[in-house]
């Protein structure tokens, strides 16, 4: 996206004022957050560049090897329609992880409560849409042989909907939540980095959650990106462990993340 006054100040409303502000490549803005050291890029204009001039300084992309990625599924892959509030409220869970608490429960109350999710994600499926720029971004990957894995917390029927439903090629392995432990435990991460017979910290997790994806990506050991498409993260009040090292408000800026701080490894030649 193109940098104008509107994007720079709602770029210094994400990081309260604690960001540098630094020229990449003199296309990119990269601010950094100094106390997370989290960034987030988007395009600079030559009017912008001469707004900020004086302020910035010039940086190297870091050059991170990247052989997989494992993306998220709904608000992220797709754009978000579950009403987890609302799932909260059916189901009876008030805090906590909805996941976890139910997995406390007896038999009978479990079998209920996986109903009633079951029945709001197929409800959502009827309105399941590509997030933008996702078949862009996955073309990109697949024309360098990054792998890539889908892993959520909906059923498995839901990735089979969503396989059925779109002209992509196959995430694999695409988990959801019958694998156990499921996410924010990063046994799913490992367990496709084993598949792929590489390590965690040569992949990616992307997803729209900071207390699962993130979490789970950063206890795997992984590299991580927040995707905040409706701007809803004040990075400066999330938990360490929640806080992810690459920051995106689009998938597109996913895409400029992995052009500029990452070497890509295909997998046809993992021995690099």
């Amino acid at each position: 996206m193109n940098i104008s006054t509107r994007c720079l100040a709602l770029c210094r409303k994400l990081f309260r004022g604690e960001n540098s502000i630094c020229v990449l490549d003199q296309n990119f803005l990269v601010l950094t957050h100094a106390k997370f050291q989290t960034y987030k890029l988007t395009t600079l204009t030559t009017a912008s560049r001469a707004s900020v001039k004086g302020s910035m300084e010039s940086v190297k992309p870091l050059s991170e090897p990247l052989k997989g990625v494992i993306f998220d599924m709904d608000g992220t892959m797709t754009v978000p329609v579950l009403d987890f509030a609302e799932m909260r409220r059916r189901v009876g869970v008030e805090s906590g992880d909805i996941l976890q608490v139910i997995a406390t429960w007896p038999k009978e109350n479990q079998q209920v409560a996986h109903s009633v999710i079951a029945e709001m994600e197929q409800e959502a499926l009827q309105k399941l849409e590509l997030m933008p720029f996702l078949e862009e971004l996955c073309s990109f990957l697949d024309s360098n042989n990054i792998q890539r894995a889908l892993l959520t917390r909906n059923a498995q029927s839901s990735i089979e909907y969503f396989h059925q439903s779109f002209p992509l090629q196959a995430f694999a392995p695409a988990i959801g939540r019958e694998f156990e432990p499921p996410k924010p435990h990063p046994a799913a991460i490992l367990h496709i980095c084993e598949n792929w017979n590489i390590d965690p910290k040569d992949c990616v997790v992307v997803g729209d959650s900071a207390k699962h994806d993130i979490l789970a990506g950063r206890n795997a050991g992984a590299k991580t990106i927040l995707l905040d498409t409706e701007n809803k993260y004040d990075l400066r009040k999330l938990h360490e462990n929640h806080v992810p090292h690459f920051y995106a408000t689009s998938l597109q800026e996913v895409h400029d993340i992995f052009t500029l701080h990452f070497r890509l490894i295909s997998s046809n030649n993992l021995s690099q």
